[in-house]
């Protein structure tokens, strides 16, 4: 999802894909890219989901609804975790520090955050009443991407923050002065913020970090883990007893309540990608080497598809809209990303 995995290692029969879908040649780790692919799959299903109660497709209250609140406690602070385990490797390829990382990074996270904010902005005004949630857009609506990115953009924004806070922190101190930092604001600012930037920053800083601790050690994860569906499994059941317990509390996904859950859930899902047939698997790998494409565009792709079949062809069977939702919020990306590679667009469009 993010560009801190553009220097990974293809290994095993997921190379094949990799030639073929991308003409980067740098190589890559497949874990780690499959990894990518089962996170965006979940982004790109529950964003889906979410819609669909928005759209009167699905009722509140039952599975969904369920699923939806345990999924959420632990997807995105999985995609944190991920983007901090090449962190360290990056910083020790570069000889200037982090200055040039961060540079980079305003080019490969902040840009297609902005760019694609507005464009996602542009679209939804212009839909007008066919999106589930009109908008007006006015002057403060057009500056407020700058601090506070709309929708899904935010993660790239908070990633970026992150990413500048540890290479920083890395330049004159070791990993305990940098976990000391995360952990100092995720006790402290959840106390004095109820929402916003900084409550994302301090409320995923931990999961980031502990990924830029971890990364050195976990380049051959599969390999270090014995029994990896069966731990998948019993996290899994963990992480649903544990988030609907907290889910009582009333207090929301990412809350103090929710961190257990948090914890297990992607620990779960670091597991499942462990599976040998999963860790090499051609599709997820291909997916999650175009996670950032599908990040960034899948919300109009999903969307789109659900107008196309509710408003234009009146189906609203929600057996029919939702799968189509979510294949169209996959694929719809994929295909995008392989037209501006066509086009040499990819970097103009923040892709790359």
């Amino acid at each position: 999802m993010s560009a801190d995995f553009s220097s990974s290692l293809v290994i095993g029969p997921a190379a094949e894909a990799t030639v073929a879908a991308s003409p980067v040649t740098r190589s890559r780790i497949a874990w780690l890219d499959s990894a990518k692919g089962l996170g965006i799959i979940l982004v790109v299903a529950f964003h889906a989901i979410g819609g669909s109660f928005q759209a009167g497709l699905l009722p509140r209250g039952g599975f969904f609804e369920a699923a939806y609140y345990v999924v959420y406690t632990f997807h995105m602070p999985f995609f944190f975790l991920l983007s901090g385990l090449l962190l360290k490797e990056r910083l020790e390829k570069r000889q200037d520090g982090p200055k040039a990382l961060i540079v980079s990074s305003i080019s490969r996270l902040l840009y297609p955050c902005f760019l694609w904010s507005y464009i996602q902005l542009a679209v939804i005004y212009s839909l007008g009443k066919l999106v589930n949630t009109p908008i007006d857009i006015g002057w403060i609506d057009l500056i407020s991407p700058l601090w506070a990115p709309p929708s899904q953009f935010w993660f790239l924004y908070v990633l970026f923050v992150l990413q500048a806070i540890a290479a920083v922190t890395l330049s004159f101190a070791n990993g305990i002065v940098l976990a000391s930092i995360a952990l100092l604001l995720r006790i402290t600012v959840p106390f004095l913020l109820l929402s916003g930037t900084i409550l994302s920053i301090a409320q995923f800083a931990p999961f980031y970090v502990a990924g830029v601790l971890a990364g050195p050690k976990m380049k051959n994860w599969p390999s270090l883990i014995k029994h990896p569906a069966l731990l998948a499994l019993g996290l899994l059941a963990a992480t649903i007893f544990a988030a609907l317990l907290s889910d009582r509390t009333g207090a929301g996904y990412w809350s103090a309540y929710a961190l257990p859950a948090s914890i297990m859930g992607t620990i779960a899902l670091l597991a499942l990608a462990a599976v040998p047939r999963i860790s090499t698997n051609v599709t997820l790998n291909l997916l999650g080497q175009r996670s950032l494409t599908i990040f960034l565009t899948h919300v109009l792709f999903v969307a789109g598809m659900r107008i196309f079949l509710m408003k234009l062809l009146h189906i609203d069977a929600a057996w029919i809209v939702l799968p189509l939702a979510v294949l169209a919020g996959l694929a719809g990306p994929v295909l995008l990303y392989i037209v501006a590679v066509r086009g040499r667009l990819q970097g103009a469009l923040g892709l790359s």
